[in-house]
């Protein structure tokens, strides 16, 4: 699996690229962001997915668990 991190779209937007490289789907994909997240929307070509699981942020950062990873999904995460 990988996964990349793009921001500069405006303030307080974040977009995570996932893929994964597997034949089968990945289950339970964990991710982290420095920061507290307002609203994270979880965006797959691969059908409807379970929404994106979020805790509630500690110590300075944002852990987010994605229930399922087909080929590609990509996480719209949104801070003040």
């Amino acid at each position: 699996m990988a996964s990349r991190a793009i921001s500069g779209f405006p303030a307080g937007v974040v977009l995570i690229h996932l893929l994964n490289y597997t034949a089968h789907p990945v289950h339970n994909v964990k991710v982290t962001v420095k920061g507290a997240m307002d609203q994270v929307r979880l965006l797959s070509p691969d059908g409807p997915r379970d929404p994106a699981r979020v805790m509630p942020p500690s110590a300075g950062v944002t852990e987010i668990e994605v229930p399922e990873l087909g080929t590609y999904s990509l996480l719209v995460l949104t801070s003040r």
